[in-house]
């Protein structure tokens, strides 16, 4: 009994690169530095397709009982139970 049409199925709220890297840093404590470009023109130096920065609204598959938790949230248990990989190589 849902209205046709599109929904966005996303976690709620946005979350910059910094801020996922500086989760992965707290919660993994990887061994290396991360560095950013400093700006968008030095990014789209290299760049060979334009970035996204998109938040999508989730009201409408909260309004038919299909809420999202915060993309924070989402993130932080994602990499919390996160299980590394073997490398086979």
């Amino acid at each position: 009994d849902c209205p046709t049409g599109i929904y966005n199925i996303t976690n709620e709220g946005s979350i910059s690169t910094r801020q996922v890297v500086q989760m992965i840093q707290e919660i993994l404590n990887p061994d290396r530095e991360f560095e950013y470009f400093a700006d968008d023109e030095e990014f789209y130096r290299v760049a060979k397709t334009p970035r996204s920065n998109c938040v999508l609204n989730v009201d409408k598959l909260a309004s038919v009982g299909f809420p999202m938790r915060p993309v924070r949230e989402a993130l932080r248990e994602s990499i919390e139970n996160w299980v590394p990989t073997i490398n086979h190589s």
